[in-house]
Order: C-alpha cells, then sequence, then structure tokens
C-alpha cells in the first residue's frame, strides 16, 4: 500500500516458557535463547519473512526503548500509582 512501516520482533528472555524450557534443560534462559535464537532467525528468513529489527530483550536497545516507552506514558498521565483494595473471599 506504499506505507512505510517497522516490523520489529525477538526472542523474550524473560518469557514464562523460556524459564520452564531452561529448567527442564537444566540452563539459564540467556543459555536457552543463545541456543535458538540463530536458529529462529534463519527459520524466519528461510520463511521470507524479515523484520526490520529482530532483537532480544537482554539486549540494551530493548531496556532503553522499554524506559522511553513507560516514561511517555508516566509523562502524559496514562500510567499513575494507585492504591486499591482487593477482596478477600
Amino acid at each position: 500500500m506504499g506505507d512505510e512501516v517497522t516490523f520489529v520482533c525477538g526472542t523474550d528472555e524473560n518469557a514464562s516458557s523460556i524459564f520452564l524450557e531452561a529448567m527442564k534443560q537444566g540452563i539459564t534462559p540467556k543459555e536457552l535463547c543463545n541456543k535458538y535464537y540463530p536458529q529462529q532467525k534463519e527459520v524466519f528468513e528461510r520463511l521470507g519473512i524479515s523484520f526490520s529489527i529482530f532483537s532480544r530483550t537482554s539486549k540494551p536497545i530493548h531496556y532503553q526503548t522499554v524506559h522511553e516507552f513507560y516514561k511517555t506514558l508516566w509523562e502524559k498521565g496514562y500510567i499513575y500509582p494507585k492504591e486499591i483494595q482487593i477482596n478477600k473471599e
């Protein structure tokens, strides 16, 4: 359609599925992702799926981007502290 877009994807080293599989294999989540990251990237390429950015949650750019995203939400008042009471039945 002629629109300029950015496709972002990556390996989420903080996902519960990653933690569970790493525990099964007796390795750390980072080691598990190190093991599969190149394979994931290759499979996408072989399927003709390309991303502007294919990254990992452990990379500094991820931390910087998430920080800026939530900072903007905070500054615009979209997120804020609030006390709530939970009914414990």
